[in-house]
């Protein structure tokens, strides 16, 4: 449900901006979109590796290793957010022009993944870590972290694209604004007490080996995530050159609402991973 909810919010995004902005802003954002696609590659490959490993290691019912490994996400989390959003920043209009934004779409572009990367420590804390409240058994939990987003973002988005006047940066604006309140929620959750594990400074400091462990078995949704972009980008060349920004436009609503229908696909194997790696890990292979 809450996949499918968060995969709802994004075709609430196109109709606020299609409306507001235009097909302009609906091109800039589809444009900007294959960069979200990495973004979140990044939060999959953490994320996906991370809920693995503690599902394996709550199943041996060694609690301390599964705790050092959700401080090592946090930091893997943190470190790669400020690496890709510092790059990004720094070379924007390169990268948005090498994705295709002619100069009538550029200014739009711009200013929607400036704030997207400005912010984007909080889609990978939010995006990350849910993946190992989802893994402790708290899926309910994991449900409400998505749908506090979705919400959230869904009632900002009129808000600052209409009644503040803000355009394609009051979009962008609301979707950080409500996942950094995602984020904070689920951050709340492992300093809080309703956790099984929690997050300890003693285990922020990287440990290479937890780290590698934590690659190797989220390189696997890394890549498929990293192609969905390489895909889309190919997409948008071929529509910029035989149909325009308008096409661009049209494609990037297909994209969203072809999202709908994958999203259910998304949440069964997500919930599913949880459960068979805790009873890998307890040794209940048949199970």
């Amino acid at each position: 449900i809450g996949m499918l909810v968060n995969a709802l919010y994004n075709v609430v995004d196109s109709i606020f901006v299609g409306n507001g902005v235009g097909e302009i802003g609906l091109t800039a954002v589809t444009i900007a979109f294959p960069i979200m696609l990495v973004m979140m590659a990044v939060g999959m490959l953490i994320g996906v590796g991370a809920s693995t490993l503690v599902s394996l290691r709550l199943g041996e019912n060694n609690k301390t290793e599964a705790e050092q490994i959700l401080g090592n996400a946090l930091s893997l989390i943190i470190l790669c957010a400020f690496i890709m959003s510092g790059l990004g920043l720094i070379f924007l209009d390169p990268i948005l022009r090498a994705l295709g934004a002619e100069p009538t779409v550029l200014p739009y572009a711009r200013v929607f993944t400036r704030i997207i990367f400005a912010g984007s420590v909080f889609m990978y804390i939010g995006f990350g870590l849910n993946n190992v409240i989802r893994a402790e058994g708290n899926p309910r939990l994991a449900m409400v972290t998505m749908l506090i987003s979705a919400i959230l973002n869904t009632i900002l988005n009129p808000i600052f694209i209409f009644g503040l006047k803000m355009g394609i940066g009051g979009s962008a604006l609301a979707t950080v604004i409500s996942q950094a309140v995602s984020a904070v929620w689920v951050l709340g959750h492992f300093f809080g007490r309703r956790s099984v594990l929690k997050i300890r400074l003693k285990y922020l400091r990287p440990d290479l080996d937890i780290a590698r462990k934590i690659a190797v078995i989220g390189m696997s949704p890394f890549f498929m995530q990293l192609a969905a972009s390489i895909v889309t980008v190919i997409y948008n060349f071929g529509l910029i050159r035989y149909g325009g920004d308008l096409a661009v436009a049209a494609m990037g609503i297909v994209n969203r609402v072809a999202m709908l229908l994958l999203m259910p696909v998304f949440g069964i194997s997500q919930g599913a991973q949880p459960i068979i790696g805790y009873n890998y890990g307890a040794g209940q292979y048949q199970r």
